[in-house]
Formats: C-alpha cells, structure tokens, sequence
C-alpha cells in the first residue's frame, strides 16, 4: 500500500524552537521503519518546513494518490494562556482534503493520544493510535490491506463500532529494541542548533501537579545506552548532523545511567554537541555528572526547577527544592555549562510575595534565558484538575480539548505580568 505520513506541526514558534532545539517529527521516523520492511510505500510531508502547507499537500495527493494518510498530531496548542495558538484548525483542513478523496485516515501523536476519542470526533478521521504507534500503524495496514488481524487486538487503536467509539489499551511500553527511518526527511531543513532529536528514555514516576506524563507511564522506561550510541552513530553518518537534543524530561534520573551514557559517549570518540534537561532533584546531580556531560559534548542546559519559591515548589509536588536548585546551578556555572530556566507561574497558591521570592532567587545565579509560562494548561491527566475543579475553574464536565487555564486567584494574570516584567527579562511561553 501507498502510505503518506504528516507531521502536522504548524507552529514553528513554540518553546522548543525558541531554544534552538531541534521540533523534529522523529516519532513518524519508528513509524515509517517497519511500513517499509513490510513492503509498504512510504511518503512524507512536512507542514512544519512548508511554506505552502495546503497547496503543497494538495499537489502530493494528486501526484502521489496514498492509500493511507498517517497524521501525526504533536500539540493541540502550545500551552498559552497569553498567546494562545492551536494547530488543530489547519490541520482538519487537510484532514478534510484526504476524506474527500475517500482516503483512509489515521491520527496519533503525544498531542492526539491525550484526547483520542475527542480528537477523532473533532476530525472526523477514520482511526486513531493512541501511546506508540510504531507496531500499531503498521498492524493496522496489514489489517486493512489483508484483515490479518482484528481492529480489537492492535494496541491504542481508536475506532467506530456499531456507532460508538473504541478505544483499545495503548502500547506505552518504551523505545527498546526499536528501529528509526531517519532518511524520512531532510533535517537541514530544520535550522536548529541541536536538530538531532534523540529519545533517551519515556514514563516518568514523579506525579508533579501540572504534569500528565505519569498517566500514562509512571515509571522510567530508559532505552539501552548501545541502542543511543548507534543511532546517533547513524545520524552523523545519513544525515551529517553533529549536535543533538536528548528527549528526556528526567535526563540525570536515575543519576547512574546518566553517568553511564555519557561515559559510553566520551568512550565511543563520536564528538558532538549535545543538550538535555538536567534534573536538580536530590541525588539526580552532582560535579560528576556535569564533569561527563561537559566532556561528552554538553555545551548548554535546561535546568529542571519550574518555581523559584519554596511554597510553590511544595504546591507543584515535583521533588525540587531551592537549595538543590541553586546548588545544581553553580556546578553548571562551575563547569561553564550554559544554562536555562522554565519558570511556571500561577499554580496553586502563587501571590506577589511567592513571585517576589522567586524574583530574589534568580538574582543569586547566572543563567541564560528565562522562560516564563503565565498559567497552566489543564489536561486531563494532571493531578491540577482536581483542584482547578475544587476551586471552580472547570467543572467534572468540562471539555479539555477547548483550552481551560489555572491561574492562582490570589494575584490577577494582567497584574503578574506587569510586575515580572519590570524586574526581570524573560521570554514568555
């Protein structure tokens, strides 16, 4: 069968873009493999690197005639409560142009399998994959081209049966022991500092408030270090790619297999340039780790902290505290490894005197850039619901998928705002 893949992503200024790190379809790369290995043609369009989106996608369509069209959904928005943006709009107008071709249609993606049954409504596609999709897509073709096998038993599959909608237990079981097609796509054509985009690990078993990770995985899923090595032994070699983004929201935890990476690293002679995010939770750092990691490439951080008060940090339940935060930084100053900061602001309990604390602690280390996100996104998932439904904010009911916004009531948004900026700079998310 003929199958085009789509990386949906419109928005090409969201967070990670802004630190120069490489918003690379690299899920549709695990996608693509086993199609191929079954024989399948395999296609690609990039939305993301497109200066005409629709015009581009309509000419594939004509040209190429797929059987399948494969969407892979990244983000429902960027998370905004000040500049808000979705992509979901852009993205069913093209979904529109398959259906009216009679194509089939299938949707996945971290941003689709948070609302898979909503979003397959909303696109009126024809099938969705929620969790990995790697196994899945490919046993739904086979399904589809020869019925080998039924629509009940392929993992995170969402469907239509006897009018009402199906949603089968999602594969979340990690990335060993699984292959990429990094010849999908061109990545020159993602001017990134750190364009190769590499998953160390998935799941997470902290449960920190504005977080939905754990939902779906709450434990550590790590890939073997010889599988990294290769792969990015094979970036450097199909795609003469140099500097990589490490995927890994918890890089340094556990600390051992960190330590154990970078070594393999700096042992494997690869020389390159990497960035990941460093985690300053107890017992995930110390002058070791920052000495491998300087040694293995790390040129640049993102130091995980998200508050700078210690009520918050209590409030947000993600296992920092301030004098770890600060001792973390001053291994990175001490080992010249550049550094940067998220900064969530508006959770539970933030007022003037959490946003003044915070302001004095930033005074105390030399960081880079400071990332601010005024409110949270409330997902699904994350225990924040819970309480944004305590304190009013959405109800048992509420439709998720429509952007719903916490924002502590102690302190007005606008009032926030005003005072942040005219005592430090930041980049606002």
């Amino acid at each position: 069968m003929k199958i085009l893949l789509v990386n949906t992503n419109f928005n090409s200024n969201d967070l990670n873009n802004r630190l120069g790190l490489g918003v690379v379809p690299i899920g549709l790369t695990y996608v693509s493999y086993p199609l191929k290995k079954l024989g399948h043609d395999v296609d690609f369009f990039d939305v993301a690197t497109s200066k005409n989106p629709e015009e581009e996608f309509d000419s594939i369509l004509n040209n190429y005639h797929p059987d399948i069209v494969g969407y892979s959904i990244r983000n429902v928005d960027n998370q905004s409560m000040i500049d808000f943006y979705s992509p979901l709009p852009r993205t069913k107008k093209l979904i529109k142009k398959t259906l009216n071709k009679n194509i089939i249609t299938v949707l996945g993606g971290s941003g689709y399998s948070m609302f898979p049954e909503q979003i397959l409504k909303k696109m009126n596609a024809d099938y969705g994959i929620s969790g990995q999709g790697e196994k899945s897509f490919s046993e739904l073709v086979e399904t589809i081209s020869n019925k080998t096998k039924k629509l009940a038993n392929i993992a995170g599959l969402c469907y239509r049966k006897n009018n009402k909608t199906i949603l089968n237990i999602p594969d979340n079981s990690g990335y060993k022991r699984v292959k990429s097609e990094l010849n999908l796509f061109n990545y020159s054509n993602y001017n990134m500092e750190h364009s190769g985009a590499i998953i160390i690990k998935t799941g997470c078993p902290y449960n920190c408030t504005f977080c939905d990770t754990p939902s779906s995985t709450n434990k550590f899923l790590p890939r073997d270090h010889e599988e990294i090595i290769e792969e990015i032994k094979l970036f450097k070699k199909t795609q003469n790619i140099n500097s990589f983004y490490f995927i890994d929201n918890c890089f340094c935890s556990p600390i051992d297999y960190a330590k154990e990476l970078l070594y393999k690293i700096i042992k494997a002679d690869i020389n390159i340039k990497l960035f990941c995010q460093i985690s300053s939770r107890k017992n995930c750092f110390d002058d070791e780790l920052f000495e491998l990691y300087k040694k293995a490439g790390g040129t640049s951080t993102f130091i995980g902290a998200d508050n700078f008060s210690k009520k918050m940090l209590k409030n947000y339940n993600n296992g920092f505290t301030l004098d770890n935060i600060y001792k973390c930084s001053k291994l990175a100053e001490k080992h010249k490894v550049i550094f940067d900061y998220c900064w969530l602001i508006g959770g539970p309990g933030e007022d003037l005197d959490t946003i003044k604390e915070s302001i004095n602690f930033l005074k105390t280390v030399k960081y880079r850039n400071l990332l601010t996100h005024f409110g949270i996104r409330i997902t699904p998932g994350n225990p924040l619901r819970k309480i944004a439904i305590k304190e009013g904010f959405i109800t048992e009911n509420t439709d998720l998928l429509h952007p719903a916004f916490y924002f502590s009531k102690l302190i007005p948004v606008e009032n926030a705002i005003k005072y942040i900026k005219s005592k430090v700079e930041i980049t606002a998310c």
